[in-house]
């Protein structure tokens, strides 16, 4: 059986080498950056090998703007999505971009970078590929180097700033979303994050380490840190983003592990603040009282309420002791009373005189 093994790993090393080509080009100058001032010009030299034992190689360079993606890598983008105001490209110029590379010889290219004189502030970005094809082979083998173009306005104003956009987690561990919301590039990146218990306790640390990748202005990135060994319950993660030990941001999210170890986002649910309609007060008119005066019985039978007496005469009645009587007879009995006191009066001198 080890007989077998030996003889197969035999035959794909034999394969690879009369089937595969080797390594076709090598790239000195992998990396601009440097500071150029408003309306000066850079040039970055590039220089591009050929082994004595490789085969002939077409080599194209090109350029593309800069992009990134969430795992930090580089991606190349082409003019028409090239539209961050970052972007280095439109002042870039490559001298050469097509030649035939000669087993055991080497090229020499100039990428050019003319900043304008109201190029503003911050860093500028491109990407250069330098891409090689054996003549008359297969592209399928063709060697690819991407050349990073980071470019610092010198004497401008550098803003570092970013901001941590969320915490995600997973079986993974915490993934921290970050934006570079600054205008120039960061390098060395760290995410640390610490973990509380629901006692607030510290449980547990862990940092991402320093990424070999610069975060350009506008790109959104992607730390995962593994988080281990946490029993089962509610925790707390503070994450935060550092650049030589200095603050860019921090976030703070709750998590949940349970028994099979599985880690998941723990919501928390916030009661709707409940809106208090002002109710207007009803204005309460007070009856107009009437003097009323009623009888009631407590014997057992229903109580009879009697006529109301009314004690305020009208114009043309004549209240007498509490009695109302009409104003015409009150006249007569006016007549009455008069004529009586008289006739007694004639009848006292009569009798007693």
């Amino acid at each position: 059986m080890k007989q077998m093994l030996l003889v197969g790993g035999v035959l794909v090393v034999l394969l690879a080498l009369f089937v595969f080509p080797s390594s076709a080009i090598t790239v000195d100058g992998s990396k601009y950056m440097e500071s150029i001032a408003p309306g000066a010009t850079g040039v970055h030299t590039i220089t591009v090998k050929s082994a004595a034992n490789d085969t002939a190689q077409n080599v194209t360079v090109l350029l593309f703007g800069f992009g990134q993606s969430a795992d930090k890598s580089y991606t190349m983008l082409d003019a028409d999505k090239d539209t961050s105001s970052f972007s280095a490209r439109k002042y870039i110029s490559i001298d050469k971009t097509n030649f035939t590379l000669e087993p055991g010889s080497q090229q020499t290219v100039k990428v050019n970078i003319s900043l304008p004189s109201n190029v503003g502030d911050g860093g500028r970005y491109a990407l250069v590929q330098v891409k090689s094809v054996p003549v008359g082979g297969n592209s399928t083998y063709a060697t690819a180097v991407l050349i990073p173009i980071m470019v610092t306005i010198k004497n401008s104003t550098i803003t570092e700033v970013g901001n941590v956009t969320g915490l995600t987690f997973s079986d993974k561990g915490v993934s921290t979303q970050f934006k570079n919301m600054g205008n120039h590039h960061f390098y060395s990146a760290d995410n640390e994050v610490q973990v509380f218990n629901s006692a607030g306790v510290f449980t547990s640390g862990k940092s991402s380490g320093p990424t070999p990748y610069a975060i350009i202005p506008g790109s959104a990135v992607s730390f995962v840190v593994n988080i281990e060994n946490l029993t089962q319950g509610d925790y707390t993660a503070i994450s935060k983003v550092v650049i030589d030990g200095k603050k860019l941001d921090e976030k703070m999210e709750r998590f949940s592990v349970n028994a099979n170890k599985k880690i998941s986002p723990l919501t928390t649910t916030v009661a709707p603040t409940p809106v208090i309609t002002a109710i207007a007060t009803p204005v309460i008119t007070k009856p107009p009282v009437t003097a009323l005066t009623t009888k009631i019985v407590t014997t057992g039978v229903t109580p009879i309420a009697t006529k109301p007496v009314n004690t305020t005469a009208n114009a043309d009645e004549i209240n007498i002791l509490g009695l109302i009587i009409p104003g015409w007879a009150a006249a007569v009995l006016a007549f009455v009373v008069t004529f009586g006191v008289i006739l007694g009066i004639l009848y006292y001198r009569k009798n007693y005189e």
